[in-house]
């Protein structure tokens, strides 16, 4: 097993990261299966490729939340 090194660790910490998980790449899309321009899009952004018709895309989908600034919401705990 690899040592790990990660935020100036010591040679004797393990890296058991390979032995605890194991990694799966997906083969099909579930979430947006049925929306190509939103999957693409959605790759885009993972790759860090927006264009400018993803931003404009993106910003038409913004809208004001009612409550935001509604502070009644949060006096109580529940």
């Amino acid at each position: 097993m690899e040592n790990s090194h990660i935020d100036g660790r010591s040679n004797c910490a393990l890296n058991q990261w390979n032995e605890y998980f194991k990694i799966f790449y997906l083969t099909e899309k579930m979430r947006s299966q049925g929306d190509v321009y939103f999957s693409d899009l959605c790759d885009r952004v993972g790759r860090g490729k927006v264009t400018e018709e993803d931003l404009n895309y993106l910003n038409s989908r913004v809208r004001p939340c009612p409550s935001e600034t509604v502070n009644e919401h949060f006096k109580t705990l529940t």
